[in-house]
């Protein structure tokens, strides 16, 4: 006697199989209404839709090379894509970008400069929803890097704030800035003449500027190739913010830091490592006290800002009312290759990173070298795939290495040339990670501020 029940269930099993090829294939042909991604085994996506140059806005500064009085002016029309995701389970999702995201200016002494643009205006527009105000202010203040030389854009320095233009290091004047509103017609006239007016100098990325990672790989590796180092274009800063803070405050800190934290030998410094809610916790607390403001008013990469400051806590462009930002101390925070009289390529006893702290530095940060790259774990990225995880696509690179024994080398942190600590290491401290404090018992609470492009 036959088995219904098996014949009816391959019966079953053979018509969902024929039912799903067909619709893999409609959907798959773009006459579903779409193209259907598959993920990871998973039915996510129903479509992309890509709408290039949707907005255009024209980016216009003006600086003069303060030793040579050499006049620098930019003029360049950014335009904005997007790519709509339509996903088959939850609303659309837009992912924005910006081209270029930094244009670089060379200069008759060799150096050159590179000027962020605003991805904020590209995904927020110009104006506010709400009450329909200009999210540009009158005195904008773009954020800029100064490069020693031109063919050499790995490592620059960031000028972070106003006081950057007023320090003896500066070498910049700086004479204004606006953004206005361009058509898609401005931004081909634009490329048109930039492309007509370019000369190759140095590590200059080409007559549109760079993308970073939206660009293109060949664009990336064309970069490099420009450099005797093959090093790309930085495109994230490092520096310290330095803030006052009443001595009642510093000596409530003092006393309830776990034993974990360090202090430097001569009990000046308190170096704050590992769990920050304690921390966290006493700064809540305190309030406005830090110049009249909450701590988190003097940082910079806080959201809903972007841009450099000027001295009358404006320059930026903000995204709500209730976003603001403060002028604080801002310095570099050097990273080890750049943290000794001489760049380090043999193997040495210590590796150092350093603060520099003083008049002469005061506005500005370290752009690029964020991580020194010693020994064996030498790392690049592969191909980008999203169903694996980061660490799955990072390889070893060991020939690249000039001390396979780094990790058992000392690791100090100065204060200009004061040692904070003696040995800390960079999975405990100072790598991309924000917000770690350095306490001064002389009245000062510094914060780690890594400046990534995307929130400039």
């Amino acid at each position: 006697m036959p088995n219904i029940y098996r014949e009816n269930s391959g019966i079953l099993i053979r018509l969902l199989s024929i039912l799903l090829t067909s619709f893999l294939l409609v959907a798959c042909d773009g006459s579903g209404g779409g193209v259907l991604s598959i993920w990871n085994g998973s039915f996510f996506v129903k479509r992309h839709v890509e709408k290039p140059g949707y907005r255009h806005y024209r980016l216009q500064a003006s600086y003069t090379v303060r030793e040579t009085g050499e006049p620098i002016e930019f003029d360049f029309v950014v335009s904005c894509g997007a790519q709509v995701t339509h996903w088959r389970y939850t609303g659309p999702s837009t992912r924005v970008s910006t081209h270029p995201l930094a244009m670089v200016q060379p200069t008759s002494d060799g150096g050159a400069i590179l000027m962020r643009t605003y991805r904020s205006v590209c995904e927020n527009g110009f104006t506010r929803p709400r009450d329909g105000a200009p999210r540009v202010p009158d005195d904008l203040l773009p954020f800029i890097i100064w490069f020693d030389d031109v063919k050499d854009l790995s490592f620059g320095w960031g000028y972070a704030t106003e006081d950057a233009y007023y320090n003896t290091n500066s070498k910049l004047i700086f004479n204004g800035a606006s953004i206005t509103e361009a058509s898609f017609d401005d931004w081909k006239a634009w490329r048109a003449k930039a492309e007509a007016e370019y000369s190759q100098i140095g590590q200059l990325p080409g007559p549109w500027g760079y993308s970073y990672t939206n660009g293109p790989r060949e664009h990336s590796a064309f970069v490099k190739s420009l450099s005797a180092t093959g090093e790309d274009i930085t495109n994230s800063c490092n520096g310290y913010v330095r803030v006052p803070a009443p001595k009642d405050l510093i000596e409530q800190i003092w006393a309830a830091s776990p034993e974990y934290n360090f202090v430097s030998d001569d009990g000046r410094y308190l170096v704050h490592k590992g769990a920050w809610k304690w921390i966290r916790g006493i700064f809540k607390e305190a309030g406005p006290v830090f110049s009249g403001r909450v701590l988190n008013d003097h940082l910079s990469t806080h959201g809903g800002a972007y841009g450099a400051v000027n001295r009358n806590n404006s320059g930026y462009i903000r995204l709500s009312t209730t976003r603001n930002k403060v002028i604080a101390d801002h310095y570099p925070f050097l990273p080890r290759s750049k943290s000794t009289a001489t760049p380090i390529t043999t193997p040495a006893d210590a590796y150092p990173r350093r603060i520099l702290v003083g008049e002469a530095w005061k506005g500005m940060i370290a752009c690029g070298g964020d991580f020194f790259r010693p020994g064996p774990d030498y790392l690049v990225h592969k191909e980008f795939d999203r169903s694996r995880k980061i660490t799955e696509q990072l390889v070893l690179i060991p020939e690249k290495s000039f001390d396979i024994d780094w990790k058992s080398k000392t690791f100090p942190l100065y204060i200009n040339d004061q040692m904070v600590v003696e040995n800390l290491r960079a999975g405990e401290y100072g790598g991309n990670h924000p917000n770690y404090y350095i306490i001064d018992r002389e009245g000062y609470i510094f914060v780690h501020e890594p400046w990534g492009f995307g929130g400039i």
